[in-house]
């Protein structure tokens, strides 16, 4: 569910959603991630994001309450960064 969710909200709103789902759990993941003291731990853990995400109602207030950034920052920071993709 909590992928439709996603991807039902990434095409309403467009690729800001994506990264602030992305950060939200990273957020979540924040003990497991700093608990890592080898490079291989750390992949793990990053490989298990969002694998206990049982609320999706939680997940996704979590990831909308996330005001960082507009899509011109995102624009902005992908250009600075050699990705020149498109988006909208």
């Amino acid at each position: 569910e909590s992928v439709m969710r996603v991807w039902d909200s990434f095409f309403f709103e467009g690729p800001k959603v994506l990264f602030r789902v992305g950060l939200s759990l990273l957020d979540e993941s924040t003990p497991a991630l700093l608990a890592c003291s080898e490079p291989e731990e750390v992949q793990m853990a990053l490989s298990s994001l969002g694998l206990d995400a049982a609320d999706c109602d939680e997940l996704m207030r979590k990831s909308f309450g996330i005001r960082l950034f507009s899509i011109k920052d995102i624009l902005k920071l992908r250009a600075m960064h050699g990705d020149a993709s498109p988006v909208r």
